[in-house]
């Protein structure tokens, strides 16, 4: 199970008895995960931004990292607190997976991990131009709505080089094309054409904790 000391900002995994100052424990309805939903914090909180959809804080370096870019549309609404996970802190949003490392703030490898069963072929080397770019290191290429999304938003640092190429999935009428990066999914949405979102990043975050039973 998980214990938090000081009210649920922040929760390290427990396998033993308690014991010091607990705030946060088990209830009868089954172990309390980072991933519930909590209060929101005292008022006058500068250091925390509480999202009452998701009912989740983002504070400290996640918040500083998440306020340096277009965080609310790359990254998503928290849906955990600060957590230990495999002696790293982390913090799921509905995008991504946020991670404390030795160089500070980085964005986990959710699309590798999640296409991991089942990764997709690279592609001969084909030449780059100016509207098509080609990955050398993953075999696969960049083009179109996608590259102009990547290339505005520091696709380089935030979602990493592509491991698939488009997909295109039916349903909506009009389907929905994907492509899987290192850390993300792009997602364009016909149907959204002209609103300024046709081109959004897909919720890993959010399929992640489903998968593992925390949604």
């Amino acid at each position: 199970f998980f214990l938090s000391t000081d009210g649920g900002l922040n929760w390290e995994p427990r396998s033993g008895g308690l014991s010091g100052n607990v705030v946060s424990v088990t209830g009868a309805s089954g172990p309390t995960l980072p991933s519930d939903p909590l209060p929101a914090p005292l008022a006058g909180r500068t250091d925390l931004r509480y999202f009452a959809r998701t009912a989740h804080s983002v504070g400290g370096d996640f918040l500083r990292f998440y306020g340096s870019y277009d965080g609310l549309r790359l990254f998503g609404q928290p849906l955990s607190e600060a957590f230990i996970e495999d002696g790293r802190r982390v913090q799921y949003f509905e995008r991504v997976r946020l991670a404390m490392g030795r160089g500070g703030i980085g964005v986990d490898p959710l699309g590798s991990e999640l296409t991991a069963a089942s990764p997709a072929a690279s592609l001969p080397p084909v030449r780059s131009t100016a509207t098509l770019r080609y990955f050398a290191r993953t075999g696969h290429t960049l083009a179109g709505r996608f590259l102009a999304f990547w290339s505005a938003h520091q696709g380089d640092l935030l979602l990493g080089p592509p491991i698939s190429e488009p997909i295109v999935y039916p349903g909506n009428g009009s389907g929905a094309t994907v492509q899987y990066f290192r850390s993300g999914r792009l997602e364009y949405h016909p149907e959204l054409a002209g609103t300024g979102y046709e081109v959004e990043a897909g919720q890993l975050g959010r399929i992640s904790l489903q998968q593992r039973g925390w949604l």
